[in-house]
């Protein structure tokens, strides 16, 4: 709560220019330590910027230099001679785009990753229910009929199970901060989910086969399939939420497409137990323990298939190239009313501006 009141900073383009105490109060603490504040470490980077975004279309999601000051305006079109009496301040950037309405915003992509972040929570959370089930269940006496008839159980203590729960806890902490960077880095982020995804059914597929493994060899399956898991969720929910912030048509819209996809998830995460509850029972009454494993499977091979339509957004490259064209087409209109007028260059050289005349 503390970091949230004083150092977290507004990231909304529509709220980001208003006046923030908790901040001050947080850059002012931070004045007892350092000799510069965040803000004013921050505000030499943003007077350092060149262009702030062009649109919201090609705006890197999530960024904290929202409040960037515009460069000044250019009024002028190409070609006209402007007043001798113009200044600087009054050369204006195209302006952004207007909102972007919630139909808009639901692209393709979007509803691909909104419907990824549903089937993954239904998984997921059906997956946390049956695992510990499966390793409190008693062993069963009833023989097995391979492939598919089976009801053995780990017939583990509360406190076995309860230490099994946090090791996932404890490996998932890792997977995330440490292992999850360094594999986004190397494919990029819609690969990374995907590899996450297709591991996803082979996963389902074969947990429940742990029980009827050697003895000697069920401890270090079990651990095994644990690791994976927790990799398995660590490398696809960090992805997601990436991917639905890039796909976003308009970071005014991003509030509304996070609360969109997280009660996506919400609603499969509330029938996910309960219906995973009811075929498992189902799957018992004719001794068959894998069947609400492998109706999880059959959903994250949905999800799979799901992912291949899914295309990784190139945000930030769109960004460089409007970028850039919009300050190749201020130069060329500045150039342009400078040929025509050559006392203007005098002004703005008097304002503190330098002209490249080649542009």
């Amino acid at each position: 709560m503390v970091i949230g009141l004083l150092f977290l900073e507004e990231t909304h383009e529509d709220k980001s220019s208003r006046r923030d105490y908790g901040l001050e109060i947080g850059d002012w603490l931070l004045g007892f330590f350092c000799t510069e504040s965040v803000s004013e470490k921050q505000g030499i980077i943003e007077s350092m910027a060149l262009l702030d975004e062009s649109d919201d279309e090609s705006s890197p999601a999530y960024s904290s230099t929202e409040s960037s000051p515009a460069l000044a305006p250019v009024t002028m079109g190409i070609g006209e001679v402007p007043p001798h009496s113009i200044a600087p301040t009054q050369i204006q950037l195209p302006q952004r785009a207007p909102k972007a309405g919630l139909c808009g915003a639901l692209t393709k992509q979007v509803m691909l990753v909104i419907v990824s972040y549903g089937l993954v929570a239904y998984h997921t959370i059906s997956a946390e229910q049956l695992l510990p089930i499966m390793l409190s269940l008693p062993k069963s006496s009833v023989p097995a009929r391979l492939p598919f008839i089976f009801g053995a159980g780990f017939e583990l203590s509360t406190k076995t199970i309860g230490s099994i729960l946090s090791l996932q806890g404890v490996v998932q902490t890792f997977a995330t901060l440490i292992f999850f960077p360094m594999v986004s880095a190397k494919l990029g982020t819609l690969w990374t989910f995907r590899l996450s995804i297709f591991s996803y059914p082979l996963l389902y597929l074969l947990v429940p086969y742990i029980n009827v493994a050697p003895a000697s060899l069920r401890m270090p399956a079990l651990y095994l399939v644990i690791v994976w898991k927790v990799f398995a969720q660590a490398f696809a929910l960090p992805p997601l939420q990436i991917l639905l912030a890039n796909s976003a048509p308009s970071k005014r819209v991003l509030g509304t497409l996070n609360g969109t996809a997280a009660s996506s998830a919400s609603l499969c995460r509330t029938f996910g137990p309960t219906l995973s509850g009811l075929i498992q029972s189902a799957g018992l009454s004719f001794n068959c323990l894998g069947l609400p494993w492998w109706s999880s499977c059959a959903v994250a091979i949905l999800g799979a298939i799901l992912s291949v339509c899914m295309v990784e957004p190139k945000r930030h490259q769109a960004l460089t190239e409007k970028a850039a064209i919009i300050q190749s087409e201020a130069h060329a209109e500045l150039h342009n009313a400078i040929e025509r007028d050559p006392t203007l260059e005098a002004d703005l050289d008097v304002e503190g501006l330098h002209i490249d005349r080649r542009g």
